[in-house]
């Protein structure tokens, strides 16, 4: 065979190997994943594994893209601009089949903003508000899954600890989308003969040290919201969450119980907490149904997370004189959420 027919077949080859890729990348179903944090954040990172879980599991061909906002980073309103115009602007190029907007931020600033006739199906996640607030439904082709404060495990747990002992609860966050719906769902739990408050949602460093060392000082216990995004100093500082939890944990006279299982990992005692995986993963298999029934039928059933997990860490709650039943202690390890 002359060299010059060699090449000719090897260039047609690679041309139509090439042509066949895009094709096929092309043709499969379009998952857009939108993550308002950046990706190694510790949030993001379990909900991918989540994520990753159910593909794992997958037999349907299905494009699977991520875009992360990278909010945890932004510090000011113009970076948060520039975030919003940068997920438009995937969204626009991946023209995803499905969206998968993981938490409230991307689906206040992004998901819920787009034009309800140019948007593509919507499979919300870790959402705290209501469907409603973003003018979700099955009529507007949404779905997801609605995010817990495990208020009743908490509620459990200490119970379990303190006996028949009536507790006066606070409870701080950020005052933010976040911080705004965990407080309202927080509100919502049935708290029997335990007292709720005082609470406060704050915007700086300054004003969380003073109710934790004030208005707090007389409750009992203080269940501590989302951390992130809290300002410093200045307007356009935000304190890294390790800094507002030891701080917290170091000063803070009752009991913290935090709502997200990186509390203890960034120096924190004790945590009652839905698991960030089980919202990607139950999403994106969500998804997976939703293109495997077609996507111009109706979508599945919303869901609302029950699951919890507990993370301890030892040495902090034997420093406040604390011993958890073993079931507590077990299940942490089971889900490695036991620290020193």
């Amino acid at each position: 065979m002359k060299r010059s027919t060699l090449r000719l077949i090897v260039s047609v080859t690679v041309v139509f190997f090439l042509a066949w890729v895009f094709w096929f990348s092309t043709s499969n179903p379009r998952i857009l994943v939108l993550q308002s944090v950046s990706q190694p954040s510790d949030w993001a990172t379990r909900v991918d594994q989540g994520i990753r879980a159910t593909l794992r599991n997958n037999r349907l061909p299905v494009t699977v893209v991520t875009h992360y906002m990278g909010l945890d980073g932004a510090g000011s309103d113009t970076e948060i601009r520039v975030a919003v115009a940068a997920a438009r602007e995937a969204i626009a190029n991946n023209k995803p089949d499905i969206l998968i907007a993981v938490d409230d931020e991307s689906n206040t600033l992004v998901a819920s903003q787009l034009p309800v006739e140019q948007r593509p199906a919507i499979v919300y996640t870790a959402i705290l508000q209501a469907p409603k607030a973003y003018d979700y439904s099955a009529a507007t082709r949404a779905t997801g899954v609605r995010e817990s404060v495990a208020s009743d495990a908490i509620i459990e747990l200490l119970n379990a600890v303190k006996g028949d002992e009536p507790l006066r609860i606070a409870a701080i966050g950020v005052d933010d989308v976040t911080g705004r719906a965990e407080l309202e769902r927080l509100k919502a739990g049935q708290w029997s003969k335990h007292t709720l408050g005082p609470t406060k949602l704050v915007n700086n460093f300054v004003q969380w040290q003073a109710f934790v060392k004030e208005a707090a000082s007389q409750a009992d216990v203080l269940v501590v919201l989302s951390t992130d995004m809290l300002q410093g100093e200045g307007p356009d500082q935000f304190l890294p969450e390790q800094t507002v939890i030891e701080w917290t944990e170091a000063n803070s006279r009752p009991l913290p119980i935090g709502i997200r299982d990186s509390f203890v990992r960034y120096g924190g005692a004790l945590a009652v907490a839905s698991p960030p995986s089980v919202y990607g993963r139950l999403a994106m298999q969500m998804s997976l149904d939703w293109i495997a029934n077609g996507l111009s039928a109706s979508p599945p059933e919303p869901k609302t997370v029950k699951e919890f997990n507990v993370a301890v860490s030892a040495s902090k709650l034997k420093q406040r004189g604390i011993e958890l039943p073993a079931v507590y202690s077990e299940l942490a390890r089971a889900t490695s959420g036991l620290y020193p």
